[in-house]
């Protein structure tokens, strides 16, 4: 297995209609989240006595079923486990895992506004909510809109539901086993944006009907990470509740805690035509990172791979309890191919075009550390360096990781080429895991490089 160094700083559920409420999620745990307080009220009817641990601490138990949590930060994950004992307080009756975050604090630029001419996912903080039980799990999330009211829900990337509620819960689980659940909502840009998008994209040369539909839909994907419980008893609360396919984090920890976040972009085939006539490359084509034109032979989604355009490894860590930070950017060399006959051909060729673009439009900002965890933003954009008509390739994001490897992360991209976002621990030979990723469907996707098409947004916890 490949060793994972610190970045290169240092070198079978089938769709099935919209849900309705099940007897499950009626039972369900209730929450409040403020500022500096989190209320847990359980409804579960069951148990008459019980612990509430906060991060693996006692810090309620008694017979009330509900338990406002205080003097908490602001903006900060919490991992919660409720247990519920049997009469004699002694036989557990079940177990409720739970995390949840505070509020942020206020701030105008997260104020969103509900007109349709502003109308954005740009400002949404819609972080999902779990909650584990031995039989179900809930989802319920807030702040996340969508034109019709309806979401769809997916788990391990196969579509399960469609919701008109802001909550989903699975009753299909096996304990044990973690699973991966993806939100997804879509609204459509207002009409005065529509204009616009049509505009520049027929001033790119495009013609108005070839224009589709989603140039004028914004999608936002929103994705929680959850592990089912694996048995009922204090082993569930002593284990650390980290990521599921990174458990093994935990045993790693020594006075190092070193992580890679690494976010790489890359056009997953061997070439794509060029079609931009304002620079006088109409017929021409550029190199791909991907090996071959059949969807088969695609370059996929992999960690290690070092073909791309751009890549961003940012290492957060701790040594000996203090935190530190340190980052990487590359851009990658671009190859434009005059014709055909051209591609496959080396930068030496009189018909091939190479050159490299500047870096210094990606920054990376650390914005705040402690003791339990680190905040940073990257803000990215990288021309094709052939010319000022090409559109560059935009994204940007925020993480917060956490000391015991726990992440949030939420940011927005250009719907091209494709994106990848890994989470790693440095120095280990632990898996990498990706929190997201997106695809083109082909060639024709790549008019989503224009501004003011609609970016992608997401969002991920673990």
């Amino acid at each position: 297995m490949k060793k994972i160094l610190g970045a290169t700083i240092f070198s079978s559920l089938l769709f099935c209609g919209l849900a309705t409420t099940s007897s499950a999620e009626e039972e369900m745990l209730v929450s409040k989240e403020n500022q500096t307080s989190i209320d847990l009220d359980w409804k579960e009817g069951k148990g008459s006595y019980y612990e509430v641990y906060r991060d693996d601490k006692l810090i309620y138990n008694g017979k009330n079923s509900e338990f406002q949590d205080t003097n908490l930060n602001s903006n900060t994950m919490y991992s919660y486990d409720i247990v519920l004992y049997k009469k004699n307080k002694k036989e557990i009756e079940d177990i409720i895992k739970y995390k949840t975050q505070t509020k942020k604090g206020f701030s105008k630029s997260l104020i969103q506004s509900t007109s349709q001419k502003n109308k954005s996912y740009e400002n949404e903080d819609a972080v999902i909510n779990a909650a584990v039980t031995k039989d179900y799990i809930k989802l319920d999330w807030a702040n996340l809109s969508d034109d019709d009211g309806v979401f769809e829900i997916y788990r391990d990337d196969k579509k399960i539901d469609m919701v008109k509620t802001n909550s989903y819960t699975d009753e299909n689980i096996i304990n044990g086993e973690s699973y991966r659940y993806k939100i997804i909502a879509e609204q459509t840009v207002s009409d005065e944006r529509k204009e616009t998008i049509q505009s520049k994209l027929i001033e790119e040369g495009y013609k108005k009907e070839d224009i589709p539909e989603s140039a004028y839909r914004e999608r936002k994907t929103v994705i929680k990470d959850v592990m089912t419980l694996k048995n009922l008893d204090k082993k569930e609360i002593l284990k650390k509740d980290l990521t599921p396919q990174l458990e093994d984090f935990q045993s790693a920890a020594s006075t190092l805690d070193s992580f890679i976040i690494r976010y790489t972009t890359f056009i997953p085939m061997k070439y794509v035509a060029n079609n931009n006539w304002l620079a006088g490359d109409s017929g021409t084509y550029l190199k791909g990172d991907g090996y071959g034109n059949d969807k088969a032979n695609w370059r996929g989604f992999d960690f290690f791979n070092s073909s791309y355009r751009t890549r961003v490894d940012v290492m957060p860590e701790w040594y000996n309890g203090s935190p530190g930070f340190y980052s990487e950017k590359d851009v990658s060399q671009s190859t434009l191919y005059e014709n055909a006959s051209a591609i496959g051909k080396s930068c030496s060729s009189s018909d091939v075009r190479c050159a490299t673009a500047s870096d210094s439009g990606i920054t990376i900002t650390k914005e705040y550390s402690n003791t339990s965890y680190i905040e940073w933003r990257v803000e990215h954009s990288a021309s094709v360096p052939f010319g000022i008509s090409y559109p560059g390739i935009d994204y940007r994001y925020d993480a917060r990781m956490y000391k015991n490897g726990n992440i949030t992360a939420s940011g927005n991209h250009d719907r091209a080429p494709n994106h990848e976002v890994y989470l790693a621990r440095a120095y280990s030979s632990l898996p990498a895991y990706r929190i997201h990723d997106f695809s083109v469907g082909g060639e024709g996707d790549f008019y989503n490089l224009f501004p003011p098409v609609p970016n992608e947004y997401w969002q991920y916890s673990s």
